[in-house]
């Protein structure tokens, strides 16, 4: 028999979420999932919150440090945004809209959504900054940008892959053109 990792239950908490939602992601659900017992969960996990909260940090950490630490890897402020795009464009939005949904039912996963949020709108505002544009037009656009991206991932079907790019690509654009004629 296989031993599963800490990352294999995670890996299986993201499927469960994607595919029956947030009620599915019990341990009952999982070991069944994973043909395991209880005791292979409970070797890395406490109970059924610790999973969850692990599964949340791994969301934050997956999809939010990681993309900024892989955007930020260019150097060059004007690639940096050009990076980022490519990497949510090549993301699937599903546990982004998943985790958004599940977060309208539980207040531990609210807060983690909204400190999501706010340390992406912080790395896009210090992005806008870095192409020159002073603190409250930086948050502006940051907001705006964000706001683009989580409605582009909300609609059906999600706009993603490379109409996302085109569509992120296309609001700097506009957002370069408005700074030029101020």
């Amino acid at each position: 028999m296989t031993r599963l990792l800490r990352d294999d239950w995670l890996a299986a908490g993201f499927d469960v979420l994607v595919n029956e939602g947030a009620p599915a992601l019990t341990i009952d659900t999982l070991t069944r999932k994973l043909n395991v017992t209880k005791g292979s969960f409970y070797h890395h996990f406490r109970n059924a919150d610790d999973y969850q909260n692990a599964l949340l940090e791994s969301w934050e950490q997956q999809y939010t440090a990681r993309v900024i630490e892989m955007s930020e890897a260019a150097g060059d402020p004007a690639l940096v945004f050009d990076r980022f795009s490519r990497v949510l464009a090549s993301e699937l939005p599903d546990i982004e809209i998943c985790f958004r949904s599940w977060a309208f039912q539980d207040e531990r996963v609210r807060s983690y959504v909204q400190r999501v949020d706010e340390a992406r709108i912080a790395q896009a505002r210090r992005w806008f900054e870095m192409l020159g544009y002073d603190s409250t037009r930086a948050e502006g656009l940051a907001r705006m940008l964000y706001a683009l991206l989580v409605g582009c991932y909300s609609i059906f079907p999600p706009v993603q892959g490379e109409i996302l790019q085109k569509t992120m690509t296309e609001f700097l654009q506009i957002a370069s053109k408005h700074k030029e004629k101020a």
